[in-house]
């Protein structure tokens, strides 16, 4: 696991896209930990679901999605040999996001 101690960390519940089908179809409410260069997101018992490298993402804008409301982005994920997958995130229906400073 990413060890956080040395850099700023966010962490916060988000709704997400599920499993590459559109947001507006199926979305899923997750806690989001961001470290560095990875974003982490657990399920209610802090399980942790998934993990990607955000130097992975080839581009990020505002969502396509209606459904994700005006707080939705769109993170497109270089998967290698001109793949790509898309992850919608947004705020809307979730609680509020934090900011955590590390302990100096």
């Amino acid at each position: 696991m990413p060890s956080y101690s040395k850099a700023l960390c966010l962490a916060g519940s988000l709704r997400k896209s599920h499993k590459g089908q559109a947001y507006s179809t199926k979305n899923t409410k997750r806690w989001f930990r961001v470290g560095g260069f990875h974003l982490e997101y657990f399920d209610d018992t802090g399980k942790r679901l998934g993990c990607f490298d955000l130097r992975n993402v080839a581009e990020m804008r505002p969502a396509t999605d209606s459904g994700a409301g005006t707080s939705g982005l769109d993170f497109v994920l270089s998967m290698g040999s001109n793949e790509t997958r898309l992850l919608t995130i947004s705020s809307e229906g979730a609680e509020p996001h934090g900011v955590h400073l590390p302990p100096h």
